[in-house]
């Protein structure tokens, strides 16, 4: 089982760190690569932007120009399930008005309700899901159309 530990996206380059528990054994990963990441990554932070103006107390205006730059898990397993559960903070900037400099704002570390925990288990997906190859570029439409015409016998036309 993968766990992800962070997510950060800027405009030169994506980390994610993570875990990978195999039975006992747990292997830690950092992956940092200047591949750009898939549209879904960016959305999946970026749908993260209102549960961030509830945590901090803000009004929903307050997301006017916000990017939600990182997020981080903090995993403890819950003794009565078994199951792995997450604290999660945010990190956001905002650009201001009178300032070049951007407001650099995170989220207090707590467990997320309901609907944040959808969002957030998007974002981890998704993090998982760019570990695993799915990038901005995108694949190739190798269906064969595009490769050249081989016979089906090599011996064709040597009969002879």
């Amino acid at each position: 089982m993968k766990l992800v530990q962070s997510v950060k996206v800027t405009d030169k380059f994506v980390e994610v760190k993570y875990e990978d528990h195999l039975g006992d054994r747990v292997d830690e990963f950092s992956l940092k690569m200047k591949d750009a990441p898939h549209p879904d990554l960016r959305a999946a932070l970026q749908d993260l932007a209102p549960h961030v103006i509830d945590v901090i107390e803000q009004p929903s205006a307050f997301a006017t120009d916000m990017i939600v730059r990182k997020c981080t898990w903090a995993w403890k397993e819950n003794k009565k399930s078994g199951k792995m559960v997450a604290r999660v903070t945010v990190h956001v900037t905002k650009k201001l008005k009178n300032n070049n400099a951007p407001l650099n704002l995170h989220t207090p570390l707590a467990e997320p309700d309901e609907d944040f925990a959808v969002d957030f288990e998007l974002v981890h997906d998704e993090a998982l899901a760019y570990v695993d190859g799915k990038r901005a570029q995108g694949t190739l439409p190798l269906d064969g159309k595009d490769t050249p015409e081989t016979p089906d016998d090599p011996s064709d036309g040597d009969d002879e």
